[in-house]
């Protein structure tokens, strides 16, 4: 089975950073908010949960890597 996701930065306060995400560009429904100050604490937010963690996985990876929260992007497999 194929996977897709794309996510989108929705905002980004102290105390938490919000994306929209879903299986396209133009279906972006589902909703995750990260806590900036414990990356590792358990994801909030709405839709698939095992989606809702990869998306969360993928964001805070790019996060310790790149020193910024991605504005967005997908994820294929």
């Amino acid at each position: 089975m194929a996977l897709l996701l794309v996510y989108r930065l929705r905002s980004v306060t102290p105390d938490r950073v919000t994306y929209a995400f879903g299986s396209s560009p133009t279906e972006l429904t589902s909703e995750l908010v990260v806590d900036p100050r414990d990356p590792d604490r358990e994801p909030s937010g709405t839709g698939d949960p095992r989606s809702l963690q990869t998306v969360a996985g993928r964001v805070t990876l790019r996060r310790l890597r790149e020193g910024t929260w991605p504005q967005g992007g997908a994820i294929q497999a």
